[in-house]
């Protein structure tokens, strides 16, 4: 009976690690598209602090805006480090940086100390909620998107692991670009309710 449970018990918890990591997007397939996306309307803060955050200074937004009575169904994150990455100048939405994301960076990298990282966090409102918006610009950082030629990879959202395991599709968009020869701009990172949207801007070299 005990030989019994010794064979057991380390088999259950096995399969329950895999259960987790399977249902965390552990073992699902990065699958890239090439195609347009946008255009978006951002209503969007820049900060600078540890990316954990991320989600926190969402809701804030989110709060303020359900308060004027605009509805968003999907945020979004732009981030423009890694906890240990710094490169060449660029400009992501009309902001000037010196950071890229790291994992797609293509020179030497240097350490960002992570509550330094910068990003620009925020809500994607639909055409006639911005509109209505707008009344409130003075209140609100305002911005739109226009369609952009992008990688896309669609990865599914249950917990907080999903978006570990989904940033595979970095290193796997990096690797596609360079073998169609793309040059990479910006990142893009929605979130749903079910699902996590990474894209990337492409462009031929």
């Amino acid at each position: 009976m005990k030989r019994i449970l010794y064979i057991g018990l380390p088999t259950i918890l096995v399969l329950f690690v895999a259960f987790y990591l399977g249902y965390s997007g552990f073992f699902t397939a990065i699958e890239i598209q090439e195609r347009e996306i946008g255009p978006y309307h951002f209503v969007l803060k820049e900060r600078y602090g540890n990316y954990d955050d991320t989600q926190a200074v969402i809701d804030s937004i989110q709060q303020i805006v359900n308060f004027d009575g605009i509805t968003s169904d999907e945020t979004f994150a732009i981030y423009y480090d890694s906890p240990m990455s710094n490169s060449s100048v660029k400009t992501v939405l009309g902001f000037p940086t010196k950071r890229l994301y790291g994992v797609y960076a293509e020179s030497e990298v240097l350490i960002v100390n992570k509550n330094q990282c910068m990003s620009i966090v925020g809500l994607i409102i639909e055409e006639d909620n911005y509109n209505n918006i707008k009344r409130f610009k003075r209140k609100y950082r305002l911005m739109t998107m226009g369609k952009t030629k992008s990688l896309v990879v669609e990865f599914p959202l249950h917990n907080k692991l999903s978006f570990l395991t989904g940033s595979r599709a970095y290193l796997k968009m990096k690797k596609y670009a360079k073998e169609k020869n793309y040059s990479i701009n910006h990142p893009l990172e929605i979130y749903t309710n079910d699902k996590i949207i990474y894209s990337m801007e492409v462009k031929s070299k």
